[in-house]
């Protein structure tokens, strides 16, 4: 059983791995009718100046923002499209609610770095690392 659950991760983060990979070998004129969300879910997968360019030309990020996505940092206060963009293996995990009001939980996956995000109105509004 546990042969069977682990193979079906792999093929499911390798389907999710392909269609970012896909995105990112779009042509300039295919970027540009890609989502803003799926645009940086592949910059946050593969740092290219083609995916760069696209996100500039959308305007969706300060230059704060870029710079933490520069570094895949995130920071309070940083929208919830800059965070898809700065760090890769990012799932979303559920949601609760606190006094800021309905809280979006996401988890990072893959990597060495343990975390969870909390969001709310399309900002980070806490984070906890572990």
């Amino acid at each position: 059983m546990k042969i069977h659950l682990v193979s079906l991760l792999l093929l499911v983060f390798a389907g999710c791995e392909g269609s970012l990979l896909h995105t990112a070998s779009l042509s300039p004129e295919e970027l540009a009718l890609v989502s803003d969300e799926q645009l940086c879910k592949a910059y946050a997968y593969k740092h290219s100046d083609k995916l760069r360019s696209e996100i500039e030309s959308r305007q969706l990020f300060s230059e704060d923002e870029w710079q933490a996505i520069e570094k895949q940092s995130i920071f309070v206060g940083m929208s919830e499209l800059a965070m898809k963009a700065s760090l890769s293996g990012l799932i979303f995990d559920g949601m609760l609610s606190d006094a800021r009001g309905t809280l979006y939980r996401w988890r990072m996956l893959g990597t060495s770095v343990r975390a969870y995000i909390y969001t709310a109105d399309g900002k980070v509004v806490t984070y906890e690392m572990f």
